[in-house]
């Protein structure tokens, strides 16, 4: 399932990559997550790991595409669900347009689980930005 999404965050475009880039900063913007770490060596680059619970589920997080500030990447493996997501930046007039293209690939019984939860998860990636839209506006870097 793909589900693409976009914002307008106030803020330049190298502060929202670098912002998003660095999957750490997921703890204070999505209330879903409750624990990521960096697993490799600073600083964040193509290559880089994370791994990171999310409800509850283990995930990895590798980073696939790091073209500072223009464009990231993440596929983001858990036993349930396998997430590659890019992330493009350009500059708008109030600061950074970002667009995101989520590719969810479900496995095992989640295969089963989601055609019925497609509206569901349709809807919660626009929240989930605006969430770090607001983050993002808030945040002093």
């Amino acid at each position: 399932m793909i589900v693409n999404v976009e914002v307008d965050i106030a803020r330049p475009r190298d502060q929202v990559f670098d912002l998003m880039a660095d999957a750490r900063n997921e703890l204070t913007w999505n209330s879903r997550v409750s624990a990521c770490e960096l697993v490799s060596d600073e600083p964040i680059r193509k290559g880089s790991e994370f791994t990171t619970t999310n409800r509850g589920m283990k995930y990895v997080a590798f980073v696939t595409t790091y073209d500072r500030p223009d464009q990231v990447g993440f596929n983001v493996v858990g036993k349930a669900l396998e997430i590659n997501a890019l992330m493009r930046f350009a500059d708008s007039a109030g600061g950074t347009r970002m667009a995101v293209q989520f590719d969810l690939t479900p496995k095992g019984f989640m295969k089963v689980m989601m055609p019925l939860m497609a509206g569901a998860v349709r809807k919660d990636f626009p929240r989930q930005l605006a969430l770090f839209k607001e983050f993002c506006e808030s945040s002093a870097t």
